[in-house]
């Protein structure tokens, strides 16, 4: 016999999936781009998506934006100081963690990003890619 106990327990829903991201932090530049060239991407290759914000790109802003979601950030990978990457590990119970990588690259003069996600998971990938634009402030 068990006794049922009711009790208040509060949850914030939705529960985003930003939520399980860790940082993945990687040394150097040539680190980055072996695990980027080492990530089964599903689409293969991986969707990029360009896309404006409204008014002008204050790239520290948008850093801050991405890290708030948990992401490791790493500067002018590329060579250009105001592109960066963000780096994490999806994490879940069903198995062991799945890294997450975009590509990020701003446009000021247009006030526009073109964004790339790769991760095995197709899904997944979508699911990050959506939840950047929206950290980045798209336009709507």
């Amino acid at each position: 016999y068990q006794r049922r106990v009711h009790g208040h327990f509060p949850l914030n829903i939705p529960i985003v999936v930003s939520r399980f991201i860790d940082p993945l932090r990687l040394a150097s530049n040539e680190q980055f781009f072996a695990t980027w060239r080492g990530t089964q991407s599903t689409p293969n290759p991986p969707e990029s998506v360009v896309f404006r914000v409204a008014g002008p790109i204050d790239v520290a802003q948008k850093h801050q934006a991405v890290t708030s979601l948990k992401f490791a950030i790493m500067r002018a990978v590329d060579g250009n100081a105001d592109n960066f990457v963000a780096c994490g590990n999806f994490n879940s119970q069903a198995q062991p963690p799945v890294p997450v990588l975009a590509n990020i690259e701003c446009n000021k003069a247009a006030s526009a990003f073109r964004l790339t996600v790769k991760c095995p998971h197709g899904g997944l990938a979508s699911t990050m890619q959506k939840i950047l634009r929206s950290a980045l402030g798209e336009a709507q």
